[in-house]
């Protein structure tokens, strides 16, 4: 399954989640924002780290 970014649905949709599940990620943005940066240089990454 390969699913687009923004996505946001439940994983028992799609499996059974009494038997194990592997995720892999594949990043194709060259950057990454740390703790205390809400964005990076161009805002290709936004943080919600502070949304409650």
């Amino acid at each position: 399954m390969i699913v687009q970014r923004g996505t946001h649905d439940k994983l028992k949709k799609y499996f059974d989640l009494n038997q194990s599940l592997k995720i892999t990620l594949q990043i194709d943005d060259r950057y990454m924002i740390f703790y205390k940066q809400h964005a990076s240089p161009a805002n290709e990454i936004i943080g919600n780290f502070y949304r409650r």
